[in-house]
């Protein structure tokens, strides 16, 4: 025994005073040496955790603490530039070690622990944020491909939800500026592709429903100072932008000889027949829309598909009047009824004709007379009996 504890007070590095005092306890009294003892025998500070050196064998730092009143574990102390938590490096063609932060599992019906990477913030007066970065690695040279960067939340059990994935960049302070949040796959290189990126909302299983991707811009104090969501080609041309506002605003060619830049519509050979399925909810105030190649005409479905050019900006406003003759007129007189014509106004045309023929020498004429009110006038150029007749009435607008 005395022989395995002078191999280990060397290995740590005990002062020869402790050492010689450590050897010749009893084995009673030194079963296993603890590391609340061990962690004394070293001089180490409180909360300062021990680790093997390949330099000083077994030691404590203030470079590496433990809290257990907050199960915080703290790497660095105030003033270094950096602080590395890393997994081993492959020494020959082998792989790196793989580097895993994972929460506890819940249990008998309890949430999963949840696994939290937060920067730090800013000092007081104006100390910026620190940023978080989350980067696969980079291929080592050859066709071989850049390292996959996965973020995957906890699965819940039974009826349970699973856990959800957050990105949030850090809040301003008092009149700063927020943090960019930014997703990157990476370049390829001589030739090669670059990586996609993909955001994917959860499927659904059985009769559940599957999850939205929900993309949105900052809310502002007002909706003018709120961002526009921007849809970009690789140049970060704006190519599709919602604004503020909710407007759809697509950043399409203008010039007349353009190639490039078009907005794209569906089309079909023929009119289109088919009822849309969805045209209530947030269809609501939209309209489904196609172009019939085969007769060039842009369709638009309201209540059955619609020929746009057939629907002219002012359209003609209708009624029918109430019979007018049947009654004998002198050479000059005449006779009139009143038509409803639901919009229309004493400064449009109005014209009409009659639904049986009044006979000859009988003339009719059509006049706004009031809002919504036509009235219909039936004159004989020689002395007649005009048929009785309603008078169709169009008022042109």
């Amino acid at each position: 025994m005395n022989h395995y504890r002078k191999g280990l007070a060397a290995s740590i590095g005990l002062s020869a005073a402790i050492a010689v005092g450590w050897l010749f306890t009893t084995a009673a009294t030194f079963p296993l040496i603890t590391p609340a003892t061990l962690s004394t025998l070293l001089g180490c500070a409180a909360n300062q955790v021990l680790y093997d050196s390949t330099s000083s064998a077994v030691n404590c730092t203030s470079d590496l603490t433990f809290a257990t009143s907050s199960h915080t574990l703290t790497v660095g102390t105030a003033g270094n530039a950096n602080s590395t938590l890393t997994s081993a490096s492959a020494t020959s063609a082998g792989n790196g070690t793989q580097l895993n932060l994972k929460s506890g599992t819940g249990n008998t019906g309890g949430s999963g622990g949840a696994v939290v990477i937060t920067a730090g913030n800013g000092g007081t007066s104006s100390g910026g944020g620190g940023s978080l970065t989350a980067s696969a690695g980079n291929a080592g040279g050859g066709n071989a491909a850049g390292g996959l960067l996965s973020f995957q939340s906890g699965n819940g059990s039974g009826s349970g939800k699973s856990g959800d994935i957050g990105f949030s960049a850090g809040i301003a302070g008092a009149t700063g500026a927020g943090g960019s949040a930014a997703m990157s796959a990476g370049n390829g290189r001589g030739g090669g592709a670059g990586g996609e990126l993909d955001l994917a909302a959860g499927g659904a299983s059985g009769a559940g429903q599957a999850g939205n991707a929900v993309i949105s811009a900052g809310q502002g104090a007002t909706a003018a100072l709120s961002g526009d969501i921007l849809l970009t080609d690789p140049n970060l041309n704006n190519v599709l932008v919602i604004d503020r506002f909710g407007n759809a605003v697509c950043t399409c060619a203008n010039a007349t000889g353009a190639t490039d830049g078009f907005f794209y519509m569906g089309t079909s050979a023929g009119a289109p027949t088919g009822v849309p399925a969805h045209t209530t909810g947030i269809y609501a105030n939209s309209v489904p829309t196609r172009y019939d190649t085969t007769n060039n005409r842009l369709m638009v479905y309201n209540g059955g598909w619609k020929n746009v050019a057939d629907a002219p900006t002012n359209p003609t406003l209708s009624g029918t009047s109430a019979s007018i003759g049947g009654g004998a007129l002198a050479a000059g007189a005449c006779a009139s009824g009143t038509a409803s014509v639901t919009g229309a106004t004493t400064s449009m045309v109005a014209t009409s004709s009659p639904n049986t023929y009044p006979g000859d020498g009988a003339v009719w004429s059509s006049q706004v007379t009031s809002a919504n009110t036509v009235t219909v006038r039936v004159c004989a150029i020689v002395a007649l009996t005009p048929t009785a007749s309603t008078y169709n009435v169009r008022v042109i607008q």
